[in-house]
């Protein structure tokens, strides 16, 4: 999966760019966040905005996004 962020964000995010919006929508993916947000991170892109949208997952990923 890094790999794929990566060419992503290099493909699609030149360094001209003043602010990246990463838009995460989730529906039970508690177990799968902490994953994606270490990779988002890991990018070290200056200004990154993350916005994570769950749909009232009964697992607690919402809970989990708002930490």
């Amino acid at each position: 999966m890094q790999s794929q962020v990566k060419n992503f964000v290099t493909i699609n995010a030149p360094a001209r760019m003043k602010e990246v919006f990463a838009v995460v929508p989730t529906y039970n993916e508690a177990e799968n966040l902490p994953h994606l947000m270490a990779e988002l991170f890991s990018l070290e892109i200056p200004h990154l905005k993350i916005i994570i949208v769950d749909d009232a997952s009964p697992d607690g990923s919402g809970e989990m996004a708002e930490t």
